[in-house]
């Protein structure tokens, strides 16, 4: 947070998207979605930050991904930004990054838009599956600060079993269970590996 101000800022991250079969537009993926690494359930991540918002109006989010893998599609911080416009969170309580393509460049502009707004610190939202790996890249990554500091990081699944148990409980549980999901699970693992042994593809 920045010093005297009032204002909280929640980075959420992007991920996969997918071209809607019924309306022809990009969204983010859902829990039964996925790609080659299986499946993510990124959606998630929209409904996370407007739980946070309705909890608290004081919240800044930060859109963040420019051109992904996915060739022809909008940048990724335009996709999440229209989602979170959707959900209930005015225009104006949002920033876009858009100059990422991936994880790692992600996380190395959002300490850069973190600096140059001298932010303390900031939550990023994520999935559960996908925060040793967030975690490991701030540790060994180069350009990464090392440490979190007064960066935070959460599970979208945490945020929403919070604000709606009801709703999500069995979902979740469901899509944890999944063969996808223990592809992805088995997957961020390896990258986790890869990243403390000094053999991942920063890039």
């Amino acid at each position: 947070m920045k010093k005297n101000d009032k204002n909280k800022y929640v980075a959420v991250l992007a991920g996969a998207i997918i071209k809607d079969k019924k309306s022809g537009r990009w969204r983010t993926a859902d829990f039964d979605e996925g790609d080659n690494f299986g499946v993510s359930g990124d959606r998630l991540r929209i409904t996370a930050a407007s739980c946070l918002y309705q909890a608290d109006q004081n919240i800044i989010f930060i859109a963040s991904g420019g051109q992904g893998q996915t060739k022809n599609a909008p940048d990724l911080s335009t996709i999440i930004k229209a989602e979170l416009i959707n959900s209930g969170i005015p225009k104006n309580k949002i920033i876009e990054e858009n100059k990422s393509a991936n994880t790692y460049q992600q996380l190395k502009e959002l300490i850069k838009l973190a600096r140059s707004k001298r932010l303390e610190g900031f939550l990023i939202i994520s999935n559960f599956h996908h925060l040793p790996r967030i975690k490991a890249m701030f540790e060994y990554a180069p350009g990464l600060p090392g440490r979190l500091g007064g960066i935070k990081l959460i599970a979208a699944e945490k945020i929403v079993l919070k604000y709606e148990p009801e709703k999500w409980q069995a979902k979740i549980k469901t899509a944890q269970a999944s063969a996808a999901m223990k592809k992805r699970i088995e997957l961020e693992k390896k990258g986790v590996r890869q990243i403390k042994n000094g053999t991942y593809n920063f890039r």
